[in-house]
């Protein structure tokens, strides 16, 4: 007979959170687990919410804060919580296409105006096209970013899970303060 965990949402852990009586050990943390944790990250800790995001005190009364953006990035069960990384994926076609247009405007301005730096125009025209976030800028737009690699343009989209960032076991105190 299989088993099925019980999955709770990003409101369950900020109720939890809130209630007092949520407590959570890191126990991994990017890939590393047991002493390769920074000390000051291990150890069970108690929980106190927020409205995005949730304290993380350990026994020496240091202060840690874990924000939530996205809820799809966290899985949240009676047994553990783990975070993920926003995914890296590929060009759509519209989107490629969009990219390739955005390029060959670029060239047209550049030709049309050789004495003139074609970056405000540029940054004017990305922030007025279909996928604005394709401009290369830095800042994310509607949850993506244009990133590179190994000469490929990708893009960072907060919307889809990448690598597991931390995972911490959830331990339930009584809240003595009802």
């Amino acid at each position: 007979m299989k088993t099925t965990i019980l999955k709770k949402t990003l409101a369950d852990l900020k109720r939890e959170a809130k209630s007092g009586t949520l407590n959570l050990e890191l126990v991994e943390w990017f890939g590393k687990t047991g002493e390769d944790i920074p000390e000051r990250l291990r150890g069970i800790r108690q929980v106190k919410g927020r409205s995005n995001s949730i304290i993380l005190i350990n026994a020496k009364g240091e202060k840690s804060y874990l924000e939530f953006s996205y809820s799809n990035l966290i899985d949240y069960t009676p047994e553990t919580l783990t975070l993920y990384n926003f995914g890296i994926r590929e060009l759509t076609e519209e989107e490629q296409a969009e990219y390739q247009r955005g390029r060959e405007e670029q060239e047209r301005y550049d030709k049309a105006n050789p004495y003139s730096e074609s970056y405000w125009y540029m940054k004017d025209w990305w922030n007025n096209c279909k996928f604005p976030y394709l401009s290369g800028d830095s800042d994310f737009i509607h949850g993506k970013r244009l990133t590179w690699q190994d000469g490929k343009p990708m893009i960072y989209d907060k919307t889809i899970r990448g690598r597991k960032n931390l995972v911490y076991k959830v331990h339930y105190a009584i809240n003595l303060n009802m």
